[in-house]
């Protein structure tokens, strides 16, 4: 299963998602938001509506580049399948990290042998006008 995880981030490096960044020590987040600026109040959010952007935002891009690194491993797995679980939000003024967990599952070609896998990781976002854009990705 370490070669599907392997798999998975190098796909997730072809994205563009990936980060060169080393993985982080597994924080966990809950959704929580401060601000230095007045965004919100220029965007009229409230800190639960920006929440959930940043939410839509990671689950989006990290689907979006899951996608592509399954497509990229079809020789050697067969149904590929990923689940994307946003565990939490931390925003801190025009930043924010979204913890998830992504498991993978897919069936071995050379052996037949299904093997899943359950990891965690952030997607790094910045905030672009009143929404957000994922900047990267790292794992752990």
């Amino acid at each position: 299963m370490k070669t599907l995880r392997w798999a998975m981030m190098v796909g997730l490096a072809a994205s563009g998602m990936v980060s060169c960044m080393p993985a982080s020590s597994g924080t966990q987040y809950t959704d929580s938001a401060a601000y230095t600026d007045s965004t919100t109040a220029e965007c009229k959010l409230t800190p639960e509506q920006d929440i959930a952007a940043a939410r839509a935002v990671a689950s989006s891009a990290a689907n979006s580049a899951l996608s592509v690194a399954a497509l990229a491993y079809t020789a050697t797995y067969s149904g590929v399948s990923y689940k994307v679980e946003i565990t939490g939000v931390g925003i801190h003024g025009n930043t924010a990290q979204v913890g998830g967990k992504v498991t993978v599952k897919a069936t071995q070609r050379s052996s037949g042998k299904p093997v899943s896998d359950t990891y965690s990781g952030t997607v790094n976002l910045v905030r672009e006008g009143c929404g957000w854009q994922a900047s990267g990705y790292t794992r752990g």
